[in-house]
């Protein structure tokens, strides 16, 4: 039988995050940072995604294709995280929305429905377009769908630079709570709870002097030019120097991969330290992935937001 239980989550335990469309993973490295938790099983089939998750969590499993999910017999977990595609919503795209072939937020919410435990919270990403894609009906489609499985959610816009970033990047971030457990808080405290201050969003950190991170980073200010200060902020942030913007190519330079997998704030090597993922393929997974520390600062805003009195 499906458990609708109202306890609250034990405080000594960790609660597990669920990751479906999972990417690199960035949304939820944000997950279990703002909750304290822990991935229990990932979910994407793409070769150079499915690649990059076992190379990094060589023991959780990789639960694959959404319509080729058991979800019914599906490991329970507290946290449900999705980056479900954003090619039917993109600005840059032809916005078919739903009804586009790829758009899969209704599978997600029919299979979540399956699972033999309701997760405590849901944790959407998608670019800026889901707002206003079939004018406004992709958005509608979001929020009335959850009130129809019983969560409630609540959503904002948070750029990378938000977060410290050299770069906009702004998305969509969802948070839906379980309505028959308002109250309830997952994880351990945060800011925005009793006797705590409030998160600090859009606060970036001070910029470190120019030299002062070790590693191979690049101190030009010819070469960074007006983003020097940026540059400087993010490597604050990151804790690590940027790596020069560029390498030699097969045939003439190219974008540098290490470059971009710190622009995005990932650790060193997630994913171009991944054996035999090509240069294609590092360049997909980071240019569809989730900025972890944006994402962060977004759950962790979304958290302190008050739920409706009954």
């Amino acid at each position: 039988m499906r458990e609708h239980s109202g306890d609250r989550l034990n405080p000594t335990t960790t609660p597990l995050v669920g990751s479906l469309c999972t990417g690199y993973g960035g949304l939820d490295m944000a997950a279990e940072q703002v909750y304290g938790a822990r991935t229990a099983w990932v979910a994407d089939p793409a070769p150079g995604p499915a690649a990059i998750l076992a190379h990094n969590y060589p023991n959780i499993p990789n639960i694959g294709d959404l319509n080729s999910i058991d979800w019914a017999n599906t490991p329970p977990v507290d946290i449900i995280t999705a980056g479900f595609p954003c090619q039917p919503v993109s600005l840059s795209g032809r916005r078919g929305g739903i009804d586009d072939d790829r758009w899969l937020l209704d599978d997600i919410l029919d299979g979540i429905q399956q699972l033999p435990r309701r997760p405590r919270r849901l944790v959407f990403e998608n670019v800026r377009g889901l707002l206003s894609a079939n004018d406004g009906e992709a958005m509608r489609r979001v929020v009335h769908g959850l009130a129809e499985h019983g969560f409630l959610a609540r959503w904002r816009i948070l750029r990378a630079s938000d977060a410290g970033a050299p770069h906009q990047r702004p998305r969509v971030f969802l948070v839906a709570v379980d309505t028959l457990r308002l109250g309830d808080r997952v994880g351990p405290p945060r800011g925005g709870d009793a006797g705590e201050e409030p998160a600090g969003v859009g606060v970036a950190p001070d910029p470190v002097a120019p030299g002062s991170l070790p590693e191979e980073g690049v101190c030009d200010p010819d070469l960074w030019g007006r983003f020097q200060e940026p540059i400087r902020r993010w490597e604050n942030v990151v804790g690590r120097s940027a790596p020069y913007p560029a390498e030699q190519g097969p045939k003439s330079p190219r974008l540098s991969m290490k470059w971009l997998e710190w622009f995005m704030g990932l650790p060193d090597g997630w994913v171009t330290g991944v054996p035999g993922l090509s240069y294609s393929a590092q360049r997909h997974a980071l240019g569809n992935g989730v900025v972890p520390q944006q994402a962060a600062a977004a759950i962790a805003d979304l958290e302190t937001w008050p739920n409706p009195t009954t």
